[in-house]
């Protein structure tokens, strides 16, 4: 996939998703983040070509990266399986 389909992708899910996303688009920086405050957050970053997947942890919410995706090995299926894996912690709590 390309940036600019990964970043439709999240921009999407995190405007349907009806829960506490926030949504962060920098067309200089060519990033696009979603936050799903306190469950975790993916990051697209473009001059890396890369998906960064994390966490929070600690009371102050520290980002803590837990696995990176290149572009090329992204579908828009394995998109939403981050997402909705992030959306499930939320509701355990």
């Amino acid at each position: 996939m390309i940036y600019d389909e990964i970043s439709k992708e999240l921009s999407r899910l995190g405007a349907e998703s009806g829960k506490p996303v926030r949504s962060v688009d920098d067309p200089q920086m060519r990033t696009t983040a979603l936050y799903i405050i306190p469950a975790g957050w993916l990051i697209a970053f473009e001059p890396a070509a890369t998906l960064f997947v994390g966490r929070y942890a600690g009371q102050d919410l520290r980002l803590i990266g837990t696995h990176e995706i290149s572009f090329c090995d992204l579908t828009l299926d394995h998109i939403q399986g981050e997402f909705n894996s992030l959306l499930a912690k939320l509701s355990v709590g």
